[in-house]
């Protein structure tokens, strides 16, 4: 069941089950019309986790109706799938001489960071407190 952003901590969508069917029925989205009630509102759950741990968006209430506009581009995807996916990663290992430091050995994994939602990071971009989505390392340990 949906419980829509109003302000307070406790929701997982920023748009309600009617607000989708009448966006989706307005832009003729015949995935959307197809789709049980319970899938749909999986859908909608599934863009909100997904803007919240991606772009973790920064003053939500200021910023509702960015929000609920990717949320609503993301749930049609959202319907034939998972929006998350694991991402290649390569662990890259780099060995320097330091002065004053010694030996030093460094490892950090590259992901290719493929951004399946380009529009969504750019509208999104200005109210993100983590930069949104894209190429990134992570790192993994630093050795002396």
């Amino acid at each position: 069941m949906i419980t829509v952003f109003s302000g307070s901590a406790a929701y997982n969508s920023y748009v309600s089950l009617n607000e989708a069917d009448d966006y989706m029925t307005a832009r003729n989205i015949a995935a959307w019309a197809s789709a049980t009630p319970v899938a749909r509102e999986a859908a909608l759950i599934s863009a909100t986790d997904y803007i919240d741990i991606n772009y973790q968006p920064r003053e939500k209430a200021e910023n509702i109706e960015l929000l609920k506009r990717a949320c609503l581009m993301l749930s049609i995807s959202a319907l034939a799938g998972p929006l998350v996916g694991e991402a290649s990663q390569q662990i890259v290992e780099q060995e320097k001489e330091l002065s004053g430091v010694g030996k030093t050995r460094l490892r950090y994994a590259e992901t290719d960071g493929f951004d399946r939602w380009p529009l969504v990071t750019q509208m999104l971009r200005p109210i993100s407190s983590s930069g949104g989505s894209g190429k990134g390392w992570r790192s993994v340990g630093v050795e002396k």
